[in-house]
This record gives structure tokens, C-alpha cells and sequence, in this order.
């Protein structure tokens, strides 16, 4: 079995306190309401304890009273990141990091604990349920942090999960309940489901759901988990549905022909009922709050997620490329705007007020040229950003842009336009999944249009100022399916700003309807 991996205990950095009581000492003359101070100091002095040689019953009674603090300053700490656009602003992403090595470095407190209770250490025997799951619970957290801010999640983080499972079934402590106060998933829960929540979640795919959905997915799972079995051998979840784990690699699931080296057998039968039976029950009319689902989502969003995630469960996927070698270049327009001026529309104005100034050059223009003069006050149309396609299948495609690379922030389901080669027109794509890999790349899973995208005019009236402006529009042909009429979009949010939309010239006398879909930065209009 891999083991894990302990920092060196030195003397020359020894934290601020040096048991319970001066620990608890310290925190009270700390501003514990500046959030982004304390995430900095709190890390800083987990390290320090990590690297500090202190008696394990009483660094498991420190880290059980910094855990307290550390939960209410991280409580503060994720606003400033979760469901940003990517990739995130330096100081995003600083809060980021730290919280990822505050939720690590607790980890490691409570792996010195394991440790000595693997060893035979008394006084720490009557915790060791309690250790496992808070080891458990802090890697967990660190997932939450790294789903919330679009960050992949290292592979060095999984060989640590997998280490603590199996040294939870070392001591015989994996179906152990263990109260817990401060992780408000569920009142108390056992190591093993612990272990298997983080495994499905990483296969509920977080990083192609809406910030709604994730937290719909978060509250079932808790509330399931529970009945997830883990079996150690073929035999005992033969007759199961199960996901085959590899304790000994870095990775959530098994994968390849080889047989793994530490397999184990997480059967998911009860989950997968969970879902059946509670779209049954949606469809036959009862409510999601009568069901327990919560009120975040309506009952047909409930069922369309229930139902992604019972294929999500049996088709576990690879999103993230393992090679970059066959790579080609390919160019991405990643705003509504950016797409219009690539398709070949001109740069917009907007109407202003007349002036005794406007009025006078007016009237000069006329006398002298006949007419006014027309200016394009637009800028010159923007390149496409460079990204690099490195898996293709079907209408998807896996594309990277490099770390540091110049370009526009994006959010999962954005619309882009995507420019292959030179003379093929550009083609409309939605982004189903996004998220910023170990080496500060942006990884994109996008989706294919058919039909050859035209740039149109939609031009309104202003609620506030009555003024005529004019957006950026791109008219899609139907795809020849049910499913898939012609529409329009327009910018997100520019209907609401709008008393009425002129018709645009679009072609074949179709008319603007009813809305088709909403994302990240578009409204979509059926065309009829």
C-alpha cells in the first residue's frame, strides 16, 4: 500500500502556541473578522504545527480548536472566488490557493494524528474514528474550494484520499458514525461515506454544473451516501454495480487493462434507485420539497439533472487530456460581440442626444457634402485567441489555452465561435465544461452548432433613456431537427434593458419568438 508522506519536523519555525490552551489564547487576540488576513496567518501557522514535534492526543486537541476558526474564515473566503469566470483574477486566485493549502495543511495536522494511531500510540485510541473522518472531511473541503473555483484536482490529492481509507480499514473504523458540528453536509456521518462522496462528486462531473446545480448534487449525495458500500474483493460486489478503485494510484477510478494494485469496489445500486425512484415521483407530480430535494431547482430541472447524473455515475469520464502531443492550433472568439465582428458585422454606435453642437455640424455637413458624413467609430474587429485542440469526438471538442495566454474570462455554458482553418467559416460552439489544470492552463470541453452562424443587427429602445441602441446579434439556420430551430442570440441581459426589440433582417421572412435558452453571456431566440 502507498503511504503517505509526512513534512520533516524542524525547530527553527515553531507556531504561536504550543498546546490547546495557548492555542485558544492566541485566537482570541486575533482579528478573526478579516477574513483575508487570518486565511493567510491560520495557514501559515498549520505549517508551522505540521513541521512542529508536539505530543499527538495534544496536536489532535489544537487542530480540533483551529478547525473551528478555520471554518469561519473560510465560510468568509469562498465568496471571493466561487463561480467566477476563468481564469481568475490574481487576487481570486490567491484566495484560491490559500484556502486549498489551509484545507491541506489541516489535513496533514490530522495525518501526524493517523500516523501515531497506526503506530499503536494510546492516547490517541479513542479518536480513532474521529481522526480518519477529520482527515477526511478537510480533503473534502479542499475539493469543494478547488470545484468552486474551477481548479482540476491534483492527482497527489488522490493517492492522499486513498491512503486514509485504507488506514481507516487498518483500525477497523470505516462504518464508524463521527459527529460533526462545524461540515453542515449532515449531522454525522462515517469515514467510508466520506471517502465515497468524494468520489462521486468528482463523477457528478462539478465542473460542468451551474452553481444551482452543484449544490442540488451536494445536498443528495449527503443525504445518500450513507448506503454506498465498499467492498474489498470481486467476489462481494459481484452483484452490484460498482466503480473499481485503485487505492494505490492518483487517480478517482481505475483505469486501462492492467489490474489494479489496491482494488477496491465502490457499489453505487443504491444511489442510482435514489435517482429512478425520485424522477418517478417527480413525474407523477409531487414537488421537490415534498421529495426532500430542496427548492433550488424546479421539478424539470431536477429530473434533467437526475438523469445526467445516473449516466454520469455509469460512464465515468475522462475530461481532462493525459497527452498534448497531437495538438493543432485553432482560433476562439469568446464574446457575443468578438463573434459578431468575426462573422463580418460592422462595428455598432449608439444614438445620441442632439445637441446645438450636433445640430450645427449637422447642418454644416448637409451644406457642404449634401448628407452627414458616416464614421465607423467602432475599433478594428479582435483576433481570435489562440487555443490548441487536443481530442476531438464527434461535436466535442477538448481545447487548451496556455497559461499566461491573453484572452477574454470565460463561464460554462458561454457561447464561442470557433475558427479552424483559413477560407472555412467560423462555426458557434457552447462551452459544457471548463476549468484551469495543475499548470495554470484553461481546459474547455465545447460543443458544436450545426449550421454556418450570420451576424445580424437587433436594434431597440433603452427603458431608462429612450436612446436607439443597437446589439449584436447572430442568427443560427435550423438544424433540420425538432429540437433544433432557428434562433437568435443576443447579448445576456440586453432584453431586459430594452422596451421592445426591432425585428432584424433575418433571412426567409422568419420572425424573432418566444425565448430557447439562456447562458453566460447570451439570451437564445427561437426564430419562427
Amino acid at each position: 500500500m502507498t503511504w503517505f508522506s509526512l513534512p520533516a519536523i524542524r525547530a527553527e519555525k515553531p507556531p504561536a502556541f504550543a498546546d490547546m490552551q495557548t492555542c485558544k489564547g492566541w485566537l482570541a487576540t486575533q482579528p478573526l473578522a478579516n477574513a483575508p488576513l487570518m486565511q493567510g496567518e491560520l495557514a501559515e501557522q498549520l505549517e508551522r504545527l505540521n513541521g512542529c514535534g508536539i505530543a499527538p492526543r495534544e496536536r489532535f486537541k489544537v487542530l480540533e480548536t483551529l478547525r473551528k476558526a478555520v471554518f469561519a474564515i473560510e465560510n468568509e473566503s469562498i465568496k471571493r472566488y466561487e463561480s467566477r469566470p476563468l481564469p481568475l483574477s490574481p487576487v481570486e486566485q490567491k484566495s484560491l490557493d490559500t484556502s486549498c493549502r489551509i484545507w491541506r495543511e489541516l489535513a496533514t495536522g490530522y495525518l501526524h494524528c493517523l500516523r501515531a494511531a497506526l503506530d499503536g500510540d494510546e492516547s490517541v485510541s479513542e479518536h480513532h474514528a474521529k481522526i480518519c473522518h477529520r482527515t477526511l472531511s478537510a480533503l473534502r473541503l479542499e475539493q469543494l474550494s478547488r470545484y468552486r473555483g474551477g481548479s482540476a484536482i491534483p492527482g497527489a490529492w488522490w493517492r492522499l484520499l486513498h491512503a486514509t481509507l485504507a488506514s481507516a480499514e487498518q483500525l477497523r473504523v470505516t462504518t464508524t458514525a463521527v459527529s460533526d458540528r462545524l461540515f453542515t453536509e449532515t449531522r454525522e456521518s462515517t469515514p467510508a461515506a466520506q471517502y465515497a462522496m468524494a468520489i462521486l462528486l468528482h463523477l457528478c462531473r462539478p465542473h460542468e454544473l451551474s452553481r444551482s446545480q452543484f449544490s442540488a448534487v451536494q445536498r443528495w449525495l449527503s443525504r445518500w451516501r450513507e448506503q454506498v458500500a465498499i467492498h474489498t474483493s470481486a467476489t462481494a460486489a459481484r452483484d452490484s454495480r460498482s466503480l473499481v478503485i485503485d487505492l494505490s494510484a492518483d487517480a478517482p477510478i481505475h483505469a486501462g487493462n492492467a489490474a489494479p494494485a489496491a482494488p477496491r469496489w465502490l457499489a453505487i445500486d443504491s444511489i442510482l434507485g435514489k435517482f429512478k425512484s425520485r424522477i418517478k415521483s417527480l413525474r407523477e407530480g409531487q414537488t421537490p420539497d415534498e421529495l426532500k430535494l430542496g427548492s433550488g431547482l424546479p421539478a424539470d430541472a431536477c429530473i434533467a439533472l437526475m438523469q445526467f447524473l445516473h449516466g454520469a455515475l455509469q460512464t465515468p469520464p475522462q475530461l481532462f487530456p493525459a497527452s498534448r502531443e497531437q495538438t493543432r492550433s485553432i482560433g476562439v472568439s469568446s464574446t457575443l460581440e468578438h463573434i459578431y465582428r468575426l462573422l463580418g458585422g460592422k462595428a455598432l454606435g449608439v444614438e445620441e442626444a442632439p445637441t446645438a453642437q450636433s445640430n450645427r455640424r449637422i447642418h454644416e455637413q448637409i451644406a457642404i457634402f449634401g448628407h452627414t458624413a458616416i464614421s465607423d467609430r467602432g475599433p478594428a474587429a479582435p483576433k481570435p485567441e489562440q487555443w490548441s485542440l487536443v481530442a476531438e469526438n464527434g461535436n466535442d471538442l477538448s481545447l487548451i489555452r496556455a497559461a499566461g495566454s491573453e484572452g477574454e474570462r470565460l463561464s460554462t455554458r458561454s457561447l464561442i465561435a470557433i475558427s479552424n482553418a483559413e477560407g472555412e467559416p467560423p462555426s458557434l460552439a457552447t462551452v459544457r465544461c471548463l476549468a484551469t489544470l495543475e499548470d495554470g492552463s484553461l481546459f474547455a470541453l465545447a460543443r458544436l452548432m450545426p449550421g454556418t452562424p450570420q451576424a445580424v443587427t437587433a436594434t431597440g429602445r433603452e427603458k431608462m433613456t429612450n436612446r436607439t441602441v443597437q446589439h449584436p446579434a447572430i442568427f443560427l439556420p435550423a438544424a433540420g431537427q425538432v429540437d433544433k430551430p432557428a434562433s437568435l442570440f443576443v447579448p445576456a441581459g440586453a432584453l431586459s434593458k430594452l422596451t421592445r426589440l426591432d425585428r432584424p433582417e433575418l433571412p426567409q421572412g422568419l420572425k424573432v419568438g418566444a425565448p430557447l435558452d439562456r447562458g453566460a453571456n447570451f439570451e437564445r431566440l427561437r426564430c419562427e
